[in-house]
């Protein structure tokens, strides 16, 4: 028995659905499965469509099959994610030196690579544009990316950063609103409000740059 007579949708779930999975934004999926709520409005229904059970149950479904018939797992994709993350460009150069083509790199090495730019070099020759050579560009795959990747699918992440230190506070000033500012004698709104503010010596540092006020 197949999913669609298995789960019971009508045919703008089921065409949202097959649209989710395509790039699993709902907002985009829900549009271009024709209903007609645009903007924030097809992010709402579309979130509240992903709520029901017999939607959830068919996206589940599907992804199973998706994943039977592309060859895909986890193991699978945990095993690229490893090539990324522990690639070792050395593997790209033979004995010489030079950039091995990529018929000849390891599977592992291979799997790191995210694309080859190629510029043709050329000259004018009698008036003509003739081809003397090219340069190669290999593009990996982020390597801290994957490892970061990694480490949350080990649980060995750490998901909150830790504090750093508090802050110090050298000083407080009080100054008084312009419109109400009338020079020195002023009677400050606090009592005690800083009249001036000093520099002492420094504090012993390599740098000698920090220096703490003193308040008189």
């Amino acid at each position: 028995m197949t999913i669609e007579k298995q789960i019971s949708l009508n045919d703008a779930q089921r065409r949202f659905c097959d649209e989710y999975l395509v790039d699993f934004n709902a907002g985009a999926a829900y549009q271009r499965s024709g209903y007609k709520s645009r903007g924030r409005s097809a992010d709402t229904c579309a979130s509240r469509l992903l709520t029901k059970p017999e939607v959830a149950a068919y996206l589940s479904e599907r992804k199973k099959v998706l994943a039977t018939e592309t060859g895909l797992s986890l193991a699978r994709i945990t095993q690229e994610l490893k090539a990324i993350a522990l690639m070792d460009p050395r593997k790209l150069y033979d004995e010489d030196g030079a950039v091995l083509a990529p018929k000849d790199w390891p599977d592992e090495v291979a799997a790191a690579v995210a694309g080859i730019d190629v510029t043709e070099i050329s000259e004018q020759r009698d008036g003509k544009k003739v081809r003397i050579g090219q340069t190669r560009k290999l593009n990996l795959w982020n390597k801290l990316d994957a490892i970061e990747k990694a480490l949350k699918l080990l649980n060995a992440y750490p998901e909150k950063k830790q504090d750093g230190p508090k802050e110090t506070i050298l000083g407080v000033v009080v100054i008084p609103a312009k419109r109400d500012y009338q020079g020195p004698q002023h009677q400050g709104a606090i009592e005690g409000e800083v009249r001036r503010v000093v520099r002492t010596e420094p504090l012993p540092s390599p740098t000698n740059r920090f220096i703490v006020p003193r308040v008189e």
